[in-house]
């Protein structure tokens, strides 16, 4: 490190980290030699006023250069443990410490996509006793890996909670695709979705008001329509003014004006969101009901078979899983405000709400550690709420191609956030 900066004790501060010889560095330290790591990080914070960025480029230097195999899974999730674990050895406050801890987390998340991938190559199998310690481990420092139940467990689920018509309707689904295979006709028309994760509470700030069922004053928005389908007017509750209500329910309806579904639109900033992510989630809602008039509450979506939640969760400032899942292109905040915002991780930038005006612009966090530690941070400094799912579509562009899409029918809820200017949907 010295020697370094000698060579180059004049360049700016992100010159210095950039061009640092990590490769040569690592030969020299060992990854885990946290003693020596914090000298080092402290020397570039005295010298060029910075230390952290230094750490995290060199954890992004190791796992990109020693990246997870399927053969070292173990070695990683220790040094993964190690930079998670309180630094009895060296005498370091709490913030720094929270700097080898997103290290570790990172290094641990990489480990779950790794044996998610292999999982899905059956590479991995999650039925022997060392894979088994394998997934507990993560799961000892909140990494959860995603782990989709098979058809006869879900059959089961199914069949203890008594859902007989949608055993049925989903068999008899896999028997038309089967015979629209084989024969070569068309059977079905696609719906894809973004699945919600959890619990999402849609809550009124104030007491209950007269309801209006006549569905006459939700019209002054303007819909735009897909011609295949069309909306019906059903319910309107909790009026905003004389003309207009917070919440309006809709049917949808087919060109055979068969009714497959309904629609509910909500209005900000008279309803609130809120998200309830981890410990015992019933009991929140309980308690949370008896305070609030609830209006919606929306269940299921991507938990794993042991019933953790999947993605990137954090609840309030608290890390419930902290694996960015490769898959999972929609991150969606839940503000202390009751809003919602969604950001998509297909861009290679994303943009964290700081006020109603100002934001923070970071790199992609699925693949940069110094923006992971960057969202981390934010999260915390802001006690902020997301969760990480599907994402359908973006700015009105769609994000799927629907050529690959199956042809089965399924029912689906669909969470979309929206401005309306002058009427329009936008």
């Amino acid at each position: 490190m010295l020697r370094y900066y000698k060579n180059n004790k004049y360049v700016s501060k992100e010159k210095f980290v950039k061009k640092f010889p990590y490769k040569q560095y690592l030969r020299e330290v060992v990854f885990t030699d946290f003693k020596t790591l914090q000298a080092d990080r402290y020397f570039v914070y005295k010298k060029k006023g910075e230390g952290d960025i230094f750490l995290y480029n060199l954890g992004d230097y190791f796992i990109s250069h020693y990246p997870v195999t399927s053969n070292n899974y173990s070695d990683k999730i220790s040094i993964g443990e190690k930079f998670i674990c309180s630094k009895t050895n060296i005498k370091i406050n709490a913030r720094t410490n929270d700097i080898y801890k997103i290290i570790g987390y990172f290094i641990l998340g990489k480990v779950a996509q790794k044996i998610e991938k292999d999982i899905k190559k059956k590479i991995f199998d999650i039925s022997t006793n060392n894979n088994k310690k394998i997934i507990e481990r993560l799961k000892r420092n909140k990494v959860y890996v995603s782990i989709e139940k098979g058809r006869a467990s879900k059959i089961v689920d199914n069949l203890k909670k008594g859902r007989f018509d949608y055993i049925f309707k989903r068999v008899w689904e896999k028997i038309k695709v089967h015979f629209s295979n084989a024969f070569g006709y068309a059977t079905t028309w696609v719906v894809i979705i973004l699945s919600i994760v959890l619990f999402i509470l849609l809550i009124i700030p104030y007491s209950k008001k007269s309801s209006n069922r006549n569905g006459k004053n939700n019209q002054r928005i303007v819909v735009k329509q897909n011609p295949n389908y069309k909306l019906s007017s059903f319910m309107s509750y909790h009026p905003i003014n004389k003309s207009e209500n917070s919440v309006n329910i809709f049917k949808i309806h087919n060109k055979s004006n068969k009714e497959i579904g309904q629609c509910i639109w909500m209005t900000r900033p008279h309803i609130k969101a809120n998200y309830f992510a981890y410990q015992n989630v019933s009991r929140k809602f309980r308690n949370f009901k008896r305070k609030n008039n609830v209006i919606l509450t929306a269940t299921g979506g991507f938990t794993n078979s042991s019933k953790q939640p999947e993605g990137f969760t954090v609840e309030k400032g608290n890390i419930v899983n902290a694996v960015m899942m490769h898959d999972r292109h929609g991150l969606v905040i839940v503000q202390k405000g009751g809003g919602l915002r969604v950001i998509n991780l297909k861009r290679s930038k994303i943009e964290l709400p700081i006020t109603s005006t100002k934001t923070l612009k970071i790199e992609n966090p699925l693949t940069n550690l110094i923006a992971y530690s960057k969202l981390i941070d934010w999260t915390r400094n802001n006690g902020a709420t997301l969760f990480q799912t599907q994402l359908l579509a973006f700015s009105n562009k769609l994000l799927i191609d629907v050529n690959k899409a199956p042809g089965a029918l399924r029912e689906r809820r669909i969470l979309a956030a929206f401005r309306v200017l002058k009427h329009l949907i936008i």
